[in-house]
């Protein structure tokens, strides 16, 4: 299916939600595979699109700008639970990041609270050998990001970065948007790669 009839498809079966969120969540139900008994943890959630239609047992998610989920930093969930999440993942989150040390201490952190035998997935992410593609396919002048402190240079990842991690699964993201094909996704299938 399209872009365009897979986003048709959800506005007609559902007209008065977000598409792409319903979309999103049907992706990550399936991918992740997530049903009514899994404990779900979302990393930057935003005002709570995905973990809302997750269809998870218990769909708890963190978010720095907004108080109906744990207010809390990615990169320090003090507040959450370790080792008690099926599935722990953050779609969209990493390019917002200040830099590789946050997203580092991040990703310690998803481990931390996911249980040994649960995955991690981060989705959505600006692959760095894109990155100029990126910027000639959306028009977007990279030397205005410097200048322009209201919207910072989004964040674009190797996808070394994350292999440091532990062995994980990378694919190209699904085509939710006109820049997709500039993202990918990172799934670790067991949750226990770097704690201590």
């Amino acid at each position: 299916m399209d872009k365009r009839s897979f986003i048709d498809y959800y506005k007609s079966v559902v007209p008065f939600r977000n598409p792409n969120a319903i979309a999103i969540s049907d992706f990550l139900r399936f991918e992740l595979g997530i049903d009514g008994t899994k404990n779900v943890f979302e990393v930057g959630c935003g005002i709570g699109d995905l973990i809302k239609n997750i269809g998870a047992g218990v769909a708890d998610g963190c978010d720095v700008n907004n108080d109906k989920f744990l207010k809390l930093e990615a990169n320090y969930l003090k507040d959450v639970k370790s080792d008690f999440y099926d599935v722990v993942f953050a779609y969209s989150v990493f390019q917002y990041f200040p830099d590789f040390c946050y997203a580092s201490k991040a990703i310690d952190e998803m481990f931390r609270i996911c249980k040994d035998d649960g995955i991690v997935f981060i989705g959505d992410v600006p692959d760095i050998d894109l990155m100029f593609d990126f910027f000639d396919f959306t028009g977007r002048d990279i030397k205005k990001f410097d200048n322009d402190s209201r919207r910072p240079m989004p964040l674009f990842y190797s996808k070394s970065f994350f292999r440091r991690f532990g062995s994980c699964i990378i694919v190209n993201n699904k085509n939710f948007c006109n820049d997709s094909r500039f993202r990918f996704n990172v799934k670790y299938v067991n949750g226990r790669y770097r704690k201590k």
